[in-house]
């Protein structure tokens, strides 16, 4: 009776809307707008609506297209479009899924029979597992018979459908806030949604709310059931105020991140998100923090290892359905604790998801506007929820906040249009226009992510488009000034995807490619929001211009040297695309290596011949630039390109009384508080050598000389060798030792006995009681003003597991 109620209200409410009422009442809006009924057959809608854009569009200048997009019913034609082209290729999948869901009952309804004649045949602990695995199965039957009340059709949604087909804003974030997906999906969530809440329709966070899980839930084939509750979860809580308040604000791309979170994970059913909302309830900025809450323990009580079955079995049918609760209770190792972290975020309306990396589990919160990594060891990293699909770095996240900033709304609105258009005329067999379309579509909003994908796919089509070599000139070059200057990884991303794979089939020589592959660096002048595989975009265009003008040394050499002219005056790239180099030399005949060589030179002098001094100094300030991205590959490798005799000072350091264990300092990077006239960055690997080297700093009230350790380790002493200059003595007074696990500036700890005075130029920190583990250890001379200098800096320790 209360289904019948509320339907009857939001029937009420959508006759109510004067948008609709509009369109019923004029018959020139019916013809503008389909009904519902036009959505059972997508693609021959796609097809009258491509006509009825082509009809409207005066001309493809940006003037006309402005104008064009003035009316509201232009822009729903555009939308409407542009999801008709995505649901008439979903039909068969559609059909599959519905049979599958009637199986999957079938099935279980087998299992429980199963079950059942267990339970009979066992006794003692085998009868009570036996008995567990009864009730999981009903349960299950239970959910599957609500799923199959929801057959993936448009049936019993014509009046939603409707509504949505009736407003402009709602269609256009239904189809541009991300990927859309399963529009047929999305449409019976939002009415399942709606058939219990009429209110979640309502414009603004309620309508976003309801809109963003649908979005997500059909995107990854979540059930419509389960869509429902996260909704009525999120929409119950917002009224009552107990979201999170930057919840109100969030813009629907980011409120996908939220209200998409893992559909199928145990930390994102109702019981764990109200768990969460009652027992980790923080401002945004603590969420970081968050997953210390919890017990890091790779054994459970009972001993049971977190790699195997039994960790969490304990707990089964108890908190099975609620990860937080679990994790809290139990512990969990990395994987767990971030889950946690992120799940607590979210579900008090803070966007936040997991990110792996080599060997680790992390997390990123939105913080103040900022994705903000926590748990984090490394750059590397991989999201495990993505913008846009297969492409799981880091900052697609800071891409896609700047292609949606409500600044650039009207050139993301120009763009949009553009991008339909382009699939009104690639389909009309006009591939001209397709072409200044996308083109106008890029140069509108060169951030636009998916846009790209469907470009270069259009330009591999056929051979006509594909053989295109002007074409692919201007992809290539609109993207890499676009795209490169602002987020280099994704523009990375972008040609590794989608255009290398590609162009070699294009008809371009090697030169040309070459030529095409190097603009990238040219644009690629900052190294955007973190650290990426910089080495793997370059090896990969290698690879391109070697599949096309093979295996021999020219092809290295000549990318090489257009690569480094490019990338030479941007620290961000200079030193690590000069590394990049000397490891292709490996690969060279001795002849290339020379080569190799002197094009490196040439294009760090212009032309002009330089001795080994010459490029010491040239080098040192590209292993100045390694040093701030605290990037020890590159250190050590552009360290060896350089003469020995240049790096390492005239006074060796005297014989040194090491600690216990190892030398784990050795091949590992130095850096400073700062450099200054007095600095030689060249010789800066030699301080952790016997040979010694020389650093120096301005002049600052707090400076250091610091070293990155290959690895983490746990220390047991540090010996400081300062510079051997009796005269200059008092710069050594006083001493200490601080440790770090990431070296940021707010993340330095003193560890063992500071020296308050010192005679010695060589001094020695004994820290074998105190074993501290750290990856950052540093030397501070505190109490200046005054400058610090040293020819040598040591750690011993024994590495951590």
């Amino acid at each position: 009776m209360k289904l019948v109620l509320r339907s009857l209200a939001l029937a009420v409410l959508l006759a109510g809307c004067p948008v609709i009422a509009e369109a019923q009442q004029s018959q020139q809006a019916a013809l503008v707008v389909p009904d519902a009924a036009a959505w059972k057959s997508p693609d021959k809608l796609q097809k009258k609506l491509a006509a009825e854009i082509k009809r409207r569009v005066a001309g493809l200048s940006s003037k006309k297209v402005k104008a064009f997009l003035k009316k509201e019913e232009n822009r729903r034609l555009l939308a409407m479009h542009y999801i008709a082209c995505f649901e008439s290729g979903s039909q068969e999948g559609y059909a599959k899924y519905t049979a599958g869901l009637q199986d999957s009952v079938t099935r279980k309804q087998t299992e429980i029979t199963q079950r059942e004649k267990e339970v009979k045949e066992r006794s003692g602990a085998e009868q009570e597992r036996a008995r567990y695995l009864l009730e999981c199965a009903r349960r299950d039957l239970k959910a599957l018979k609500r799923e199959a009340r929801y057959p993936a059709t448009l049936a019993k949604c014509d009046q939603v459908l409707q509504q949505i087909l009736n407003d402009a804003e709602w269609l256009e974030q239904i189809a541009f806030s991300g990927e859309m997906r399963n529009f047929t999906r999305v449409v019976q969530m939002i009415a399942a949604v709606a058939a219990d809440d009429a209110a979640a329709l309502n414009k603004g966070v309620e309508r976003d709310t309801t809109t963003a899980v649908a979005l997500e839930f059909a995107r990854y084939g979540g059930r419509v059931t389960a869509a429902a509750e996260r909704a009525h979860y999120f929409l119950k809580n917002w009224r009552q105020g107990r979201l999170n308040a930057s919840f109100d604000d969030l813009p629907l791309h980011q409120r996908r991140v939220v209200c998409g979170w893992k559909i199928n994970h145990n930390s994102g059913t109702v019981t764990a998100f109200e768990w969460a909302l009652n027992n980790v309830h923080l401002p945004d900025w603590q969420y970081p923090g968050s997953c210390w809450r919890c017990s890091y323990l790779l054994d459970n009580v009972y001993g049971d290892s977190i790699h195997g079955p039994y960790y969490y079995a304990p707990w089964n049918g108890v908190l099975s359905d609620n990860h937080m609760a679990q994790t809290k209770q139990v512990g969990g190792v990395c994987g767990s604790l971030s889950h946690f972290g992120a799940a607590s975020a979210c579900a008090n309306g803070v966007p936040a998801l997991t990110a792996g990396e080599p060997g680790h589990c992390a997390y990123i919160v939105l913080v103040n506007g900022k994705w903000t990594p926590a748990y984090s060891l490394s750059w590397e990293r991989g999201l495990h929820w993505i913008p846009w699909d297969d492409n799981h770095t880091f900052s697609t996240l800071h891409l896609t906040d700047a292609l949606y900033d409500t600044k650039a709304a009207g050139k993301l609105r120009l763009a949009q249009a553009y991008r339909v258009l382009a699939r009104v005329y690639q389909d009309a067999g006009d591939k001209e226009k397709a072409i200044d379309c996308y083109e106008a579509s890029a140069k509108a909003a060169p951030l636009n992510y998916p846009l790209w994908r469907e470009y270069a796919e259009f330009l591999a089509r056929d051979e006509d488009t594909l053989r295109n070599k002007q074409a692919w000139k201007k992809l290539n070059t609109v993207l890499c000034e676009g795209v490169a200057s602002q987020f280099p990884e994704q523009a990375a991303e972008l040609l590794k995807q989608f255009v290398y794979g590609r162009i070699g089939a294009a008809g371009f020589t090697a030169d040309e490619i070459a030529s095409m592959c190097a603009l990238f660096w040219k644009y690629a002048d900052k190294m955007g929001p973190d650290r990426w595989y910089v080495e793997a975009m370059a090896n990969r265009q290698l690879q391109l211009c070697r599949q096309v003008g093979g295996n021999g040394d020219a092809v290295a050499i000549d990318l090489y040297a257009k690569v480094l002219a490019y990338a030479a005056p941007h620290d961000a790239y200079a030193g690590t695309m000069m590394s990049w180099g000397n490891r292709i030399s490996e690969s060279l005949s001795e002849a290339g290596r020379k080569q190799l060589t002197d094009s490196t030179l040439e294009v760090l002098s212009k032309g002009k011949g330089l001795d080994n001094a010459q490029k010491a100094r040239l080098l040192g300030g590209l292993i100045l630039a390694a040093e701030k991205a605290r990037d020890t590959t590159t250190f050590n490798a552009l360290s060896r390109m350089i003469d020995p005799k240049e790096i390492h000072g005239t006074a060796p350091i005297p014989e040194i009384r090491p600690f216990a264990g190892k030398l784990v300092s050795e091949g590992g990077l130095v850096f400073a508080s700062s450099t200054s006239q007095w600095d030689s960055p060249h010789t800066h690997s030699g301080l952790l050598t016997k040979q010694g080297g020389r650093i120096h700093t301005a002049r600052e009230k707090d400076p250091w000389i610091a070293v990155k350790l290959p690895r983490h380790a746990y220390i047991t002493g540090v010996v400081f060798a300062g510079t051997n200059v009796w005269d200059l003595i008092g710069r050594f007074r006083p001493l200490k030792v601080q440790v770090s696990d990431t070296g940021r500036d707010d993340d330095w700890h003193d560890v063992g006995e500071p020296i308050p005075n010192t005679s010695n130029y060589v001094n020695a920190f004994n820290l074998e009681k105190e074993r501290p583990k750290a990856l950052y250890v540093r030397v501070l001379r505190p109490g200046g003003p005054e400058v610090f200098h040293a020819n040598g800096i040591y750690v011993f320790g024994e590495p951590a597991a």
